[in-house]
């Protein structure tokens, strides 16, 4: 047996022994079932697919995720990079693979349990609305990640009840552009900042001022309403901000400072 087929067959053994029956290889890769904590029905499946040079060749494993169902396929692209940023080309890597998957999970998992949130539901718990705040407010917020479906529940529902506009790209990163009157752009903020997570900056804001009689649509570039944009739909939301004259704000999302 040569040298490199010894190296894989002891990084087989080793993640048998750890995983048992949730492991198995052939000749192209392993399958290893993650730790979802039953929130996807204990069916997520991680595959590393490899050349016949690893562990000591250049080219990356490539990873798959399968689950039985659909509910995964929101994250599902999230979690593959998680999981293929984990892998390092040159040396045995699939438990890291399988260690950025469980932990994804996991935080996925956390943020279920803890996410709770109590909405406004009278029109008189709106931000009040006077003339010494009537400012339109843009802003544009970076997440980590936007993943959670309860997460992704309630900031539709904050929209809609604080009526602002948000667009919202889902996955990993997240963004959220908001535009509103600007008390109660700063609630919506203010309200989501309460959530956990493992980060959420607000990289750009803008302000229109709103001369007396004006109409808060006169000055509004986005549609009053919520729109969900999928993990890989980021060139789509950038170019509905370039449309709407807005790439300015949209550029600042990249910027740390």
């Amino acid at each position: 047996m040569a040298p490199i087929e010894e190296e894989r067959l002891e990084e087989c053994e080793a993640l048998s022994a750890i995983f048992g029956n949730d492991f198995s290889n052939d000749s192209d890769g392993v399958t290893i079932r993650l730790e979802d904590h039953g929130l996807y029905g204990g069916k997520v499946m991680l595959r590393v697919s490899y050349s016949l040079d690893y562990p000591r060749g250049y080219k990356v494993p490539q990873v798959e995720i399968y689950s039985q169902g659909d509910r995964l396929e929101a994250e599902r692209a999230t979690i593959v990079q998680a999981c293929q940023s984990a892998l390092i080309p040159g040396e045995p890597c699939i438990f890291a693979a399988v260690t950025a998957g469980n932990e994804f999970l996991a935080d996925l998992v956390e943020e279920e349990r803890q996410f709770q949130h109590s909405l406004p539901q009278e029109a008189e718990t709106l931000p009040l609305i006077t003339e010494k705040n009537t400012r339109l407010a843009r802003k544009i917020i970076y997440s980590h990640h936007i993943i959670a479906d309860s997460k992704r529940a309630g900031l539709r529902e904050l929209a809609l009840a604080f009526q602002v506009s948000a667009l919202v790209k889902i996955g990993w990163p997240g963004v959220i552009v908001l535009e509103g009157h600007e008390s109660r752009v700063d609630a919506f903020v203010s309200y989501i900042q309460r959530w956990r997570w493992k980060k959420l900056i607000v990289r750009g804001e803008e302000f229109l001022s709103m001369e007396e009689g004006t109409n808060i649509d006169n000055l509004r570039a986005l549609p009053c309403a919520f729109i969900e944009y999928g993990p890989h739909d980021m060139s789509i939301l950038a170019q509905t901000c370039r449309d709407a004259g807005l790439e300015e704000l949209f550029m600042r999302v990249f910027r740390k400072n």
